[in-house]
């Protein structure tokens, strides 16, 4: 008589998700007001930002954008050193480099990030100097990156024979590049400068410092040297 042997196998029980534990990020993109109080996580980075709608961020700009969704904004500030947060309005994206007490504005959305931050595309430093005083005329200070005055003050990207054309918040006669450098770091609207070593025309004195309130892509000069905030190649 033929005798069978049977495997009795215990099976884990499977969980199925349900939708409270799916990441938000999974479910839907952040947009106001449903998104208000809530935290959106960067897939690409993973930094956490925390979303408040009707508020702004006022001045402390690092660079503007647009983007047709609130996540654009906050991935583009992840991919965007050194910025901390947003103001979101329409389809501009204002990233943000400090962040002032917020504002009510009925028609912005804000996000900061909360915690550790990484980059997407943070550049490789090259140092201007020893020390922070360090600037050491150009060309030879073309391209550093950690250009400041102090262990305090903004880092700015140095760039030689080039030019922002428009965007002027302030211009000062007979100041060199140090002076232009603190002149900007000291005014919140501003996010980086043009420097002219001599007048225009008469190869004489120290300069003239055009602060700027927003960046265009650098030109070719042969007269002016350059630095700004946003760290992030062009």
């Amino acid at each position: 008589m033929p005798s069978y042997k049977f495997l009795l196998a215990v099976l884990p029980a499977l969980t199925l998700a349900t939708p409270s534990t799916i990441p938000r990020r999974d479910l839907q993109l952040p947009s106001c007001p449903n998104s208000n109080g809530t935290s959106y996580i960067d897939p690409t980075t993973n930094n956490n930002f925390t979303l408040t709608c009707g508020m702004d961020f006022p001045r402390g700009n690092l660079a503007v954008t647009q983007t047709s969704t609130l996540a654009g904004c906050l991935e583009a500030c992840s991919a965007t050193m050194p910025c901390i947060g947003v103001s979101y309005t329409g389809e501009n994206c204002y990233l943000k480099r400090k962040l002032n007490s917020p504002v009510s504005n009925p028609s912005v959305a804000i996000a900061s990030i909360e915690g550790p931050i990484i980059y997407a595309n943070q550049p490789e430093t090259r140092k201007c100097g020893e020390d922070f005083a360090s600037f050491e005329g150009c060309p030879t200070s073309d391209g550093c990156n950690d250009y400041s005055l102090g262990p305090d003050g903004d880092p700015m990207t140095i760039l030689c024979g080039r030019d922002f054309y428009g965007g002027d918040l302030a211009q000062f006669r007979n100041t060199d590049f140090d002076t232009c450098y603190g002149r900007c770091s000291a005014n919140h609207y501003c996010v980086g400068f043009s420097h002219v070593p001599s007048y225009p025309g008469t190869g004489t004195g120290r300069g003239v410092c055009y602060l700027k309130s927003e960046l265009a892509l650098p030109i070719h000069s042969e007269k002016s040297n350059v630095a700004y905030m946003r760290l992030a190649p062009y």
